[in-house]
């Protein structure tokens, strides 16, 4: 068995760091920034997938403390936006092939791979709800439901390999992954227990706050000392998974009770009968079975099946209490390794173990106290409340567990989140992803933070009309996705701002690229020497065919004559797009990022004249936490020059005021008719 450890314990992470490192750790907090609409490539790719399930594989079989729930999950959401793109010989997909319609198909995906790893297709479209997708409406609903329906269905085939379902029942073994409580003797408790089960929502809370801690702060040495070494991450690896068969092997020798297999088992249920055949001998005689070896030696789900049924005088007050201090301290360590590790299973087993200790420590039904136990655990670190109360409803199969664990997931909530954010929340804030909580932070409102005081004032902006060096060395110098599109020059203003001409559109970096690469430019035009002689223009099947793969810096072919020929933007502009006022709160272009699904939001003044740009890190809490310059100070005064006989910097400040609006304001009227015309004009031509 060691050898067979420490081979698995080698194979791990040169499967996942050499292929896709991106395939470590759990994988909820990256279908998480997916679905609230982050684009990060890798973490839907096949290969992150593959790396993923092959991972898990190695993981579970070297015996870490690690489930296989949140790798499933995040393989459900890849599998799902990889549908979404599809073959390009497949015609029937191509109007998926889109972000927005890639993001709806990783949350269907997810409520899948939920579904798929627990049995339980509701839970799993509340889950996406409720933890994953950030914009949600009716028809993904269902989309989500039928996804998670197709799942289970699949799981039944798979498990009965489709010959027994046609002339034999389901199985409650095959529906209920925890096992099926089938009396009221199983679970029964009085009502003046929810304050018991609430006290152990809190304790459950403030554990799951100190989990969440000491691995933060795990974290943070494993990357100050061992760093990206693949050495020393493998040697981490193989030390972890030494400490874990030491301590699941010769703790039972040394602390274990045998006891005799019970053979009465009148008024158990179904999945407490099969548990006994599960119960390890280790060094006890025939016909007994050890405590601790029990819970060691046998996969998670046997283990979490044997504390929820088996019945009063199986197990000891000090077998769940040792394997608790154990095995909590040992998942304490795992998380953050390079190893597809899922907290979800683990948690629900250290849960189970402190539940049933301290049932048949008060004399109560150890199983009730059992379940109770897992949920006040659970809700500690991951935070959830609807989802997980109908997730282990669901794979319990008994409804009369609603009421406590809402009441146990309530208090553990409440308790953990006066402390720190859950796992999730933090693994994402810990590696700097630009995740959008539901609510921003309670001090940009309380300090009034406007939006001049967040965003970024340097601005790369293009003119309707460009030349391809331009072009390319806009796109060269920068990695932004967005450019505002403006009438005019810039031109610097004194003091603090930089203001630029009026804003007339935007156009996104993927079709400055197309075009470039498609070649879509060409010398001026004889009649004027402003404007490139006329093209045909793509068409959006042209521009959009490509996705997500398109065109890169170093794939253009670009001569020293080709950068003098102008390219023509006019038709390829987005006009009126979503902007906001730099007095605007910063409240505001939270809500409208969160809300809409921005990835950037153009910040114009009183004349719409481009003077920054707000994109999703400008959002982050660090950033509206300080921002600048100093809140509450006053902006710089401005002066307009008065034209003819326009208003003076004098006595008549408030028509100087209005009349370079107006004429701004008239000036980007004609502007973007004038480059609508155009536009139509290409189209025509097209």
């Amino acid at each position: 068995m060691p050898a067979c450890l420490l081979s698995a314990s080698l194979c791990m992470p040169r499967v996942q760091v050499a292929i896709e490192p991106w395939s470590a750790g759990s994988g909820i907090p990256e279908a998480k920034c997916v679905l609230n609409g982050i684009n990060i490539t890798q973490i839907l790719s096949p290969r992150t997938v593959l790396c993923k399930v092959v991972g898990v594989i190695f993981a579970l079989a070297s015996g870490l403390p690690v489930g296989k729930e949140g790798p499933m999950i995040h393989a459900g959401a890849a599998i799902g936006a990889n549908v979404a793109i599809g073959p390009r010989c497949i015609k029937f997909l191509s109007e998926f092939r889109n972000d927005r319609d890639k993001r709806d198909f990783a949350a269907m995906g997810t409520a899948a791979g939920v579904a798929s790893a627990f049995r339980t297709p509701i839970g799993g479209v509340l889950f996406a709800i409720e933890e994953g997708a950030s914009y949600w409406n009716s028809e993904l609903t269902w989309r989500a439901f039928t996804a998670a329906c197709v799942a289970i269905v699949t799981v039944y085939l798979l498990r009965s390999r489709g010959l027994s379902l046609l002339t034999d029942p389901l199985d409650s073994h095959d529906m209920f992954i925890f096992g099926q409580f089938s009396s009221a003797t199983d679970t029964d408790f009085y009502f003046w227990e929810l304050i018991i089960f609430t006290a152990m929502g809190v304790l459950g809370g403030l554990m799951g706050v100190c989990f969440i801690a000491a691995n933060k702060q795990l974290n943070v040495w494993r990357r100050a000392r061992l760093g990206s070494s693949r050495v020393l991450r493998l040697a981490e690896l193989v030390c972890l998974v030494t400490l874990v068969s030491v301590v699941a092997w010769f703790l039972p020798l040394a602390a274990g009770r045998c006891r005799p297999v019970p053979t009465h088992v009148e008024g158990w249920s179904e999945s407490g009968v099969r548990v006994l055949n599960s119960l390890v001998r280790h060094n006890c005689p025939a016909g007994h079975y050890n405590e601790l070896a029990s819970l060691f030696l046998v996969e998670p789900d046997q283990a979490i099946k044997a504390l929820f049924h088996l019945g009063n005088g199986t197990l000891s007050w000090h077998a769940p209490a040792l394997f608790f201090v154990a095995y909590f301290a040992l998942e304490c360590l795992t998380p953050g390794a390079w190893v597809c590790s899922g907290v979800f299973i683990p948690t629900l087993l250290s849960g189970a173990a402190l539940g049933r200790c301290t049932g048949q420590l008060l004399g109560r039904n150890p199983r009730t106290y059992s379940i109770m136990g897992a949920g006040s655990l659970l809700g500690g670190v991951m935070r959830m409340l609807i989802s997980l109360t109908v997730i282990i409803t669901e794979a319990s199969g008994w409804v009369l567990f609603v009421l406590p664990l809402m009441v146990v997931f309530l208090a553990a909530r409440s308790a953990g989140n006066h402390f720190n954010d859950g796992m999730n929340d933090t693994q994402i804030l810990a590696r700097r992803i630009p995740f959008l909580q539901h609510q921003p932070p309670e001090s940009i409102r309380q300090q009034n933070v406007r939006v001049h005081q967040i965003m970024t004032q340097e601005v790369k902006c293009l003119q309707p009309v460009e030349t391809v060096e331009r072009v390319y060395r806009t796109l060269r110098s920068c990695d932004h996705n967005c450019f505002p599109v403006i009438d005019g020059e810039s031109r610097p203003f004194r003091r603090r701002y930089t203001l630029r001409s009026v804003l007339l559109g935007t156009i996104l970096r993927k079709t400055l690229l197309v075009l470039l690469a498609r070649r879509r430019f060409a010398p001026p035009s004889a009649d004027d020497a402003s404007m490139p002689r006329p093209l045909p223009v793509l068409a959006w099947g042209d521009l959009e065919g490509r996705y997500p793969k398109y065109p890169r810096m170093e794939h253009l072919d670009l001569s020293e004559e080709d950068g003098r020929c102008l390219i023509d933007l006019a038709a390829y502009v987005q006009v009126g797009p979503h902007s906001m006022n730099e007095h605007a709160s910063a409240h505001r272009a939270y809500e409208m990022f969160r809300t809409l699904g921005l990835r950037h939001l153009t910040v114009v003044n009183h004349f719409n004249e481009v003077v920054g740009i707000i994109s999703r890190e400008n959002l982050l809490p660090c950033n509206l936490q300080q921002p600048k310059p100093k809140v509450g100070s006053p902006l710089p005064r401005r002066r307009w020059r008065a034209s003819g006989g326009g208003g003076s910097s004098g006595g008549g400040g408030g028509d100087g005021a209005s009349s370079p609006q107006k004429r701004s304001s008239r000036r980007r009227e004609r502007s973007i008719e004038k480059m609508l015309q155009r536009a139509t004009g290409m189209h025509k031509g097209a």
